[in-house]
Formats: structure tokens, C-alpha cells, sequence
């Protein structure tokens, strides 16, 4: 892993390269919903936990200091990119969820113009009423709560918690995230105290930041020996 550059970022060591990354995520994309089953019948994390001690020990050498085994056959290995792979079929649902706000804004936008040019009083809102077919199939495809078609930031935190080294911070403005986060009762502090690990340009301002062993922040109330990486005491800054 390399230094901190001038501006405070530093390169993440991740099992897929770019390309490779770019590839994964075009196969994942084919994947029908029986493929996507498959995917998460077969999770290496857990065969990881019911492997040797040493394997363990190799998950939490990384989770403590960040050093991964050269060995590209370790078990290791193969749960980071295990991890990758849920984290870009994560990224590919919420695509999916901003395309859908992009087709919802479309329709209000045309319906508006509609009821213009139809000389419907009242714009969008009478427009809607006098096209209330198509809005209630609208609301049908497209939920009022588009967080419910996310996936569980428990399960994406614990990914990170897999693939980041040790002295990487995570950050959310995620509203369910900071609202079960604070509830935990665990110490909330202003960002600017953490300025010595931050990009320079960073706006701390209004910002606030928490940290405790990843195993807490998920809702866990002790160790899991299972799962070796949610030892790891994980900064999260809370964004505005």
C-alpha cells in the first residue's frame, strides 16, 4: 500500500485490479435471479471460518496491519474477493435505484408538459390527478422509499471491513446508517478532530465522527470468532 499523497489519499490494496473489476462486473450483470442465488448460497467468508487456525490468524494479521499473503491460492485471498464482488453488485443495485429516480423525474417532468399543453389547470399535480392510470403504475414500479431496494449497509459495512487496511476511515450520509449508528450510544465527535487523517481540502464542518470494533458498529453485542475481521476498530465519519 503505497503513502499518503500531498492531498491525504492513499492507494487500497483490492484482490481485483481495474480491468478485472470492470470484467466481474459485466458477468455479474448477466447474472439472472437464480444466478444471484447461487452467488450468496456459496459465501467463501464463512467456509473461510470453518478452515485451519492459521487461516484465521492470516484474516486477522490483515484486519490488524493490512499485510495480505502473497500466496494467490490463500484463503484469505479468495474471501477479499469474495467481498469485491458483493460490494460491486451492491454498486450495480444502487445504479439501478438512480436510473429509476431518473425515469420518475422523466414522467413528472412529461406529465407536466401534457397537462400544458392540454391546458390542464393546476400543472403537474392536476396532471397527475387527470393521469392517475399511469401514476398509480408509476408509484407501482417505483417505491416512495427507494432505501428498500438498497442493500443492508450492515452487510456492505462488513464487506469493507474485509477489504479496507487497518488506518482506512469509512464515511456515510446514508440517513438509516448515522440514525442506527447514533443509537448505539457510542461516543460522537466533531470531524475537525480528526483532521490529521483527513485530505487537506476536506470541509469538517457540521461533520462528526465515531469509532468502535466493527462487531459493535454492526449491531453485535460480542467478538464473533467466526469472522476474525470484525475485530478491527473501524472509524466512520457521519456526513452532513
Amino acid at each position: 500500500m503505497k503513502e499518503k499523497d500531498a492531498d491525504g489519499w492513499c492507494d487500497i490494496p483490492l484482490p481485483y485490479s481495474p480491468a478485472e473489476a470492470a470484467s466481474c462486473l459485466n458477468d455479474l450483470s448477466r447474472l439472472d435471479d437464480a444466478g444471484l442465488a447461487a452467488l450468496a448460497a456459496t459465501p467463501a467468508a464463512r467456509q473461510v471460518a470453518e478452515k485451519d487456525v492459521e487461516e484465521r490468524e492470516a484474516l486477522r494479521r490483515f484486519a490488524r496491519d493490512g499485510q495480505v499473503p502473497d500466496s494467490g491460492e490463500s484463503a484469505l485471498l479468495e474471501t477479499r474477493r469474495w467481498a469485491q464482488r458483493f460490494l460491486l453488485l451492491g454498486w450495480m443495485q444502487e445504479e439501478h435505484v438512480l436510473e429509476m429516480d431518473r425515469l420518475a423525474e422523466r414522467y413528472r417532468a412529461g406529465a407536466h408538459r401534457l397537462a400544458q399543453q392540454l391546458g390542464v389547470p393546476g400543472g403537474e399535480g392536476q396532471a397527475e390527478e387527470a393521469f392517475s392510470g399511469l401514476a398509480a403504475v408509476m408509484r407501482d414500479l417505483i417505491p416512495e422509499d427507494r432505501t428498500s431496494l438498497l442493500p443492508s449497509w450492515r452487510f456492505m459495512l462488513e464487506m469493507f471491513g474485509i477489504l479496507l487496511p487497518p488506518e482506512a476511515v469509512a464515511c456515510t450520509a446514508d440517513a438509516r446508517m448515522i440514525a442506527a449508528l447514533r443509537e448505539m450510544g457510542i461516543e460522537e465527535r466533531p470531524l475537525e478532530s480528526l483532521r490529521g487523517r483527513l485530505p487537506e481540502a476536506w470541509d469538517t464542518a457540521g461533520a462528526t465522527w465515531m469509532e468502535a470494533p466493527l462487531w459493535r458498529l454492526l449491531g453485535q453485542t460480542s467478538p464473533q470468532t467466526a469472522r476474525p475481521w470484525l475485530d478491527r476498530r473501524q472509524v466512520v465519519i457521519l456526513l452532513r
